[in-house]
């Protein structure tokens, strides 16, 4: 429920107003890997340098998010939206051994992606560096 109502409320408050209050979150937009379609995501984000990491973890499910498919699918149709305003980046899946060490900062960020990696079963989370263009 509460990616429905951040994907309505972020928007119109610039990013005053979420529910998650006190976390850093980020707005994704993407384009349908198969419907072309706009899409927005409310995510949790961990700062990096000038850009972003994202965590594909759909909270622990079996398999990877929609967003993440979007991604890979139009690389080039990638922007995230804070403070109510829209940036374009380009989306990098981060590979070993970089995405070790991310994947502990983003833990600093949240404890809650380790026991998402637990009920992954077995599922390789993948970390997303978003870098400005």
């Amino acid at each position: 429920m509460f990616p429905v109502i951040d994907r309505w409320l972020i928007p119109r408050t610039r990013g005053r107003l979420k529910v998650v209050m006190g976390q850093p979150i980020l707005l994704l937009h993407t384009r349908g890997a198969k419907s072309g379609q706009a899409r927005t995501s409310p995510l949790l984000y961990t700062p990096d340098d000038n850009g972003f990491i994202i965590v594909a973890s759909k909270a622990g499910a079996a398999h990877h998010p929609a967003w993440y498919h979007n991604l890979r699918a139009h690389p080039d149709a990638v922007a995230v939206e804070l403070g109510g305003r829209r940036i374009a980046v380009r989306p990098q899946i981060v590979e070993e051994p970089e995405r070790s060490e991310l994947w502990r900062r983003v833990n600093d960020n949240y404890n809650g992606y380790e026991t998402y990696d637990r009920r992954a079963g077995g599922r390789i989370i993948p970390v997303v560096r978003l870098e400005p263009i």
